[in-house]
């Protein structure tokens, strides 16, 4: 944390299978995941969450994800989030792949509007609307309870 408002961090993810559960073609498969990423705060209640990947999996090309989250609370226990996401999981190499579409090969885009209200300690209720590029939009409704 390089100062109390801002914190920066990296992550890294590496397995191998003998068959891909996904790709389930028999052979075996590398996955791996390696990004940064930063927490911003602009005063008590708005806050930027940001995070890039690289993605590497065996017999495509590389790929990456990545995202950013504007957090607002107007009234204490109250937030509402605007999120942009990127996708591109990297094309296949066999010889009959697909061309590449959105998300495979090319960049898929992504938009989430949400809201989360943290009701009573431990309890709250999140709602978002998630749109994105060449996919139907979604409605996702959430209720958590914490131990």
């Amino acid at each position: 944390m390089p100062s109390s408002t801002t914190a920066v961090g990296v992550s890294s993810f590496a397995s191998t299978a003998m068959n891909d559960r996904f790709l389930n073609d028999g052979l075996k498969t590398m996955r791996q995941v390696h990004g940064a990423m930063t927490r911003l705060g602009f005063g008590e209640r708005t806050s930027l969450l940001a995070e890039a990947d690289v993605m590497y999996l065996s017999r495509h090309d590389i790929g990456y994800v990545g995202f950013a989250q504007f957090d607002h609370e107007p009234i204490r226990g109250l937030h509402f989030f605007l999120t942009g996401e990127v996708l591109d999981r990297g094309r296949s190499k066999a010889a009959d792949a697909p061309a590449a579409a959105p998300g495979i090969g090319e960049p898929q885009l992504g938009v989430w509007l949400s809201s989360q209200w943290f009701i009573v300690s431990h309890f709250d209720i999140r709602v978002d609307a998630i749109f994105r590029q060449q996919a139907d939009p979604q409605i996702l409704a959430q209720l958590h309870l914490y131990l």
